[in-house]
């Protein structure tokens, strides 16, 4: 299988030369928020853009480009490595809705598939990281806001085994489970996906065969009778 890590690396070093084949183009921005040496910068090489404009990339909104798609694809392997270092600052959830903004499944010469297998190893690296930063539903809030979907990142979840993995579990359960006792859990950047219904079942799945915490198991035992019928 591999150590997860050093398939992140890897995963993350093809998408970043696949997007580098590239020629590098003008990049026309708002010029009331951006000084003329900004652009110019960003229409250079994206490992040479400073980390502070980076983030100001990942955090904005599509209307302030002419070109969107092309910008964030370009700074894509930069905004997610500053991230996954714990440098960005900037809601993970957000960054996953500007990458569906940019319709990263759209991108060409095998750019998505190579963002789709940083989307898994990255998963798999945090799956393995008792103190993962960012933290695991801060990650599966980014995954399920880009690929509109949480069911393959719980399903890997399930399939995971691992003393981390389990820990993981609990900090969640005791995390969402709060919401989904009393409510609805929803994610997303602008609270966009309803998760409800799936997190309480995955959760009640999974939660009595791993879960040792005591105010984890005292959360899913009020979840469990949170989604019995009414008689």
């Amino acid at each position: 299988m591999g150590d997860p890590r050093e398939l992140l690396d890897a995963a993350l070093a093809r998408l970043t030369a696949l997007i580098e084949v590239e020629p590098t183009t003008a990049v026309d921005g708002c010029t009331h928020c951006l000084a003329a040496h900004e652009l110019a910068a960003l229409s250079g090489p994206a490992e040479a853009v400073p980390d502070d404009l980076v983030a100001y990339v990942a955090g904005d909104i599509p209307s302030m480009w002419g070109d969107f798609s092309t910008l964030y694809r370009r700074l894509t392997p930069r905004i997610l490595t500053l991230l996954m270092r714990g440098e960005l600052h900037v809601d993970e959830s957000l960054v996953g809705l500007n990458l569906a903004r940019a319709d990263w499944r759209s991108w060409p010469n095998g750019q998505a598939l190579a963002l789709e297998a940083v989307f898994t190893a990255w998963w798999s690296t945090v799956l393995a990281s008792p103190a993962a930063c960012p933290t695991v539903d801060q990650v599966l809030d980014l995954l399920l806001s880009a690929t509109g979907t949480i069911t393959p990142w719980l399903e890997r979840w399930a399939a995971t085994r691992t003393p981390s993995a389990d820990l993981h579990l609990e900090d969640l359960i005791q995390n969402w489970a709060p919401y989904l006792v009393t409510g609805q859990l929803l994610l997303g950047f602008h609270d966009d996906f309803d998760v409800t219904a799936e997190v309480t079942a995955w959760m009640l799945q999974q939660g009595p065969e791993r879960v040792q915490d005591e105010d984890a198991w005292e959360w899913l035992t009020a979840l469990d009778g949170a989604a019995r019928p009414r008689s």
